[in-house]
């Protein structure tokens, strides 16, 4: 018989932002927190999750979801790692990758990681206990209806005693970026945005009669609400209303806004690209730090181009994405064009072997590089999430009445945020057109 520690978890207010800490004991059907970037609502969800795999000793099985798989392992998945290290529980869990699994072994609770790309293995799994779905702006009013049909728990010893842990809830987090998205007809209130919702359906069952009361408790913050975040990030977030007001109010305020003035309409989304043997295929390199790092592949033939993010992650500087390089044997021959603003980087990872050149920059090249790839027909894979979303948001900048900033030689601006992709895919588009295939020499940006 395997003997085990007492497990204390009181320390946990200490490392929960306070705004969230009552949230531990929520035990309503639905828990919805939306709000700005570095508002820690993830964070919070990972958190209760496995503070409930712990001290919970009913049977969980919980259920992390996100719409596609690959996007889990570098988000839910690796902030529940990341506390299960944290908080010293790692050594008492079975964790597997493939497929995503963790088990408590004390007391056998599991956690399982789904993409909603293949609703049938999430329904394979029964007697799901929990739900926690990441990004949920992602879903559908129909993968929602099926995740509440798939709740439907049977705790251990028949348990019923919610204080114990015998309660069945969903958790939703995300940023409100669409009105367009379900969840603002079915989640946002202007006043108040944090708010608890009692729901009562009539049902006749077996001949009777009955009323069936659940809450729905939803939840609001921003990112002044999350003591842990760095100045530097904080600094980034309210300089947002000096870049775009739609974008200060979405990841600042964590409010919705309409996104005007897009740069992009010429995309489609797929399931599969559509076969096309392509006349060239090369990338597009973005550098950064605090902000990802952007690798994007370009395949190309005519005037169609099937474009997919192969890297997409902040906290990397160059050394270790050359080693991710090395370790997924990516090809020395493939062409990169990187940002020419940063020769050092590139002259490492030259150094490496890498087939890496400088991106064409000139005065102007941003909007005649914007101008050139608004000609052509691009295709995105719906599991692309990086991708859509900064086709979806990349816009010109506005003033604060809603109007077009143009610069000094009467062009459009981008507003400068979440555009590490687009401006990747564009050093590497432009370049060759401009430079028909020559390698470019390093240009000062006008």
């Amino acid at each position: 018989m395997n003997n085990y520690p007492t497990f204390d978890l009181s320390y946990i207010r200490e490392v929960t932002n306070e705004k969230y800490y009552p949230l531990y004991w929520n035990t309503d059907r639905n828990l919805v927190l939306y709000g700005s970037a570095g508002s820690g609502k993830s964070h919070f969800c990972a958190e209760k999750v496995v503070k409930r795999l712990v001290e919970e000793d009913v049977g969980h099985r919980f259920l992390v979801l996100r719409k596609y798989s690959p996007d889990l392992e570098l988000s839910a998945f690796k902030l529940i790692k990341d506390y299960l290290v944290k908080w010293d529980l790692w050594e008492f869990c079975h964790v597997t990758i493939k497929p995503m699994h963790v088990v408590f072994l004390p007391n056998g609770n599991e956690i399982y990681f789904r993409g909603l790309d293949d609703m049938e293995k999430v329904k394979s799994i029964e007697n799901i206990t929990g739900i926690w779905y990441e990004e949920s702006t992602e879903a559908s009013e129909q993968d929602v209806i099926q995740l509440d049909l798939r709740l439907r728990p049977k705790f251990k010893n028949n348990c019923t005693d919610p204080k114990k842990g015998a309660y069945a809830q969903i958790m939703f987090s995300y940023n409100p970026i669409s009105k367009q998205k379900w969840t603002y007809k079915a989640h946002f209130r202007d006043d108040p945005k944090s708010y608890r919702k009692k729901i009562v359906t009539k049902i006749e069952y077996k001949g009777e009669e009955h009323e069936i009361t659940s809450y729905m408790s939803v939840f609001h913050s921003t990112y002044k609400d999350n003591r842990f975040l760095t100045l530097q990030y904080v600094a980034m977030l309210e300089e947002l209303i000096n870049r775009d007001p739609a974008f200060h109010k979405i990841y600042a305020k964590g409010e919705y806004a309409d996104i005007k003035n897009k740069i992009y309409g010429n995309y489609t989304v797929v399931d599969q690209f559509p076969e096309m043997i392509p006349e060239k295929v090369s990338c597009g390199l973005d550098f950064g730090f605090t902000h990802p790092i952007a690798l994007v592949e370009n395949r190309k033939r005519g005037n169609v181009r099937h474009l997919k993010t192969l890297f997409y992650k902040s906290g990397y500087d160059t050394k270790q994405f050359i080693e991710w390089l090395d370790d997924t044997k990516f090809s020395k021959s493939m062409l990169i064009y990187a940002d020419s603003a940063e020769p050092d980087r590139i002259q490492m990872l030259q150094d490496a072997g890498y087939n890496v050149r400088p991106a064409y920059k000139a005065s102007n090249s941003v909007a005649d590089g914007i101008d050139y790839c608004r000609q052509l027909e691009v295709i995105l894979l719906k599991r692309d999430i990086p991708l859509r979303e900064e086709f979806y948001s990349y816009k010109y900048k506005e003033d604060k009445a809603g109007k077009i900033v143009f610069n000094e030689k009467g062009k459009e601006t981008p507003a400068k945020f979440r555009d590490d992709l687009m401006d990747a895919w564009r050093y590497d588009e432009y370049t060759e057109y401009i430079e028909g295939g020559k390698v470019p020499s390093i240009r000062s940006i006008g």
